[in-house]
């Protein structure tokens, strides 16, 4: 055994045997999306917002009366994990050892129970982390969990509805949209079910990583153990574990000379003021590494599409008005310009990106182009339901294929939402902010389609079809065919044939 495959063994003992990598990193997701989650007004954001503070009055009553069905779901799913329901109040830290199933009883209320024989708990952080508990066992996403838990509370957005913003609100709407789907098609569920299978995969040996890129193997390579042990933690199966940045000497950066400006025909006065503004202007969306794939394999995913999107070459309008609008004009025009050898324009072949499906192999296709025209490809953006980086709950993100820097997958939260109020889609006759093309294709006007729930739906299916779903219904398949090609050997024709005592 060569010293990597020694390592690869050790770190799959590790991680079969469910030593997790609970670490630094992982805290610190959990801080980065409760920071961001903080923008938004979804009922699950608003439970963690109150902390240690004590629910409004009554409202322990509305949450403990629906708590008390779904733990008894929850002991069905303990029960085939041969747990017990006090471990799992330990785990969750309602209360210690000696106190666990009374603390959890004060949680919850039975039907027909007097909530003041109970004496409920008023704590929300009590029912925020039984709800955290609750959705990773039973494998249902937090916030679609906490939404169905709190409604009719004054945690839940319907309550606060016009005292929202209007960011706010589009947040809400797209998370509302997200939850909807994910009850209707289990897609958290299905989510944690291909972690579990990609770790189990890599450990033994595997390759096939997605909804990242192929795993690989570089002995030589500094990280190579810890890119293994990651491989095969649930944890990372769909985001990158973020790493320091890479120092680089600018005495060995590529000077790269940009032409755009002169095939628009700006003068260097113009070229060099544009310049300027770019290098100190964009606001970025808050995001993390995925690594996810940049062509059609990522599809599986639930997906709907936006069109063409810049996001990354504009000045921040409440700065400079004058220098965001001559970055809006570069980018159309660019777009709308007709390159060699096609004559086509970058806008005319983004209308040839389609989002189909081949029922014969039940795979995604249409969804990138390919050759030259792939870079047309890079700027066109998606809305994907995908789990959040702690894989406790789903959010609509927006998804660019983009190029050398890899993916962008951003949380479309209040906060990123705002961000893209200044970054640009646009189609062949007009343009709009980011945001308001996502609002529009909300549907909330009268006549007007719902295109990104319908969009979702449709493609919701698609994920039964993921690789490692296949994987495992071939497996079944297989084992299914060999077990009827043993059972030949008992089939009461095959032994009345053989002598008793003997062979034939």
């Amino acid at each position: 055994m060569t010293k990597i495959e020694k390592v690869a063994t050790q770190i799959a003992d590790r991680v079969i045997a469910g030593l997790k990598d609970n670490n630094e990193f992982q805290r610190r997701l959990r801080e980065a999306d409760q920071a961001r989650e903080s923008e938004g007004k979804d009922a699950l954001g608003a439970l963690r917002r109150l902390g240690g503070k004590k629910l409004p009055a009554g409202e322990e009553v509305i949450i403990a009366r629906r708590l008390y069905p779904a733990v008894q779901v929850l002991k069905q799913h303990l029960r085939a994990q041969k747990s017990s329901i006090g471990k799992f109040c330990i785990d969750a830290k309602i209360a210690d050892a000696s106190q666990s199933s009374k603390e959890l009883h004060r949680l919850t209320l039975a039907p027909g129970k007097n909530p003041d024989d109970v004496r409920l708990r008023r704590t929300a952080d009590k029912y925020y982390r039984l709800i955290m508990a609750i959705s990773k066992t039973t494998r249902e996403s937090a916030s679609t969990l906490a939404d169905r838990l709190l409604i009719g509370t004054s945690l839940h957005p319907a309550k606060n509805l016009w005292n929202l913003s209007e960011v706010e609100m589009v947040q809400t709407a797209l998370q509302g949209i997200v939850d909807r789907i994910d009850s209707e098609f289990s897609i958290f569920a299905k989510f944690m079910e291909v972690a579990e299978l990609k770790s189990r995969h890599i450990a033994n040996g595997g390759k096939t990583n997605w909804p990242k890129a192929d795993w690989f193997l570089e002995p030589d390579w500094i990280d190579s153990e810890q890119e293994l042990a990651d491989a095969m933690n649930p944890d990372f199966a769909f985001w990158q574990r973020e790493r320091l940045p890479v120092q680089t000497d600018p005495s060995e950066m590529e000077d790269v000379t940009d032409e755009r400006f002169n095939e628009l025909g700006w003068t260097q006065e113009e070229n060099d003021d544009f310049l300027k503004q770019e290098s100190t202007s964009p606001r970025f969306p808050v995001t993390c590494d995925s690594g996810v794939f940049q062509d059609k394999n990522f599809f599986y995913i639930p997906h709907t599409p936006i069109g063409m999107v810049d996001y990354s070459n504009l000045r921040d309008p409440k700065k400079d008005l004058i220098g965001y609008e001559k970055s809006v004009d570069m980018i159309i025009r660019g777009w709308r310009k007709p390159y060699e050898p096609s004559m086509k324009s970058s806008m005319e072949l983004s209308l040839t990106i389609s989002d189909q499906w081949n029922a014969e192999t039940n795979q995604p296709f249409g969804q990138t182009l390919d050759g030259n025209d792939g870079s047309v490809s890079a700027d066109y953006a998606w809305i994907v339901i995908y789990p959040m980086p702690d894989n406790a709950r789903l959010m609509p993100m927006l998804y660019i294929p983009q190029e050398e820097g890899g993916a962008l997958l951003a949380p479309l939260d209040a906060r990123n939402l705002d961000i893209f109020r200044d970054a640009i889609w646009a189609d062949e006759t007009r343009h709009l902010s980011v945001f308001d093309r996502i609002k529009e294709l909300l549907g909330y006007r009268p006549g007007t389609s719902r295109v990104i729930e319908d969009g979702l739906r449709r493609t919701a299916p698609w994920l039964d079809h993921n690789p490692f779903f296949k994987m495992r219904d071939q497996k079944t398949e297989d084992l299914r065919l060999l077990g009827d090609f043993c059972q030949q050997y008992w089939a009461p024709d095959h032994c009345e044939s053989v002598p008793q005592g003997g062979t034939k």
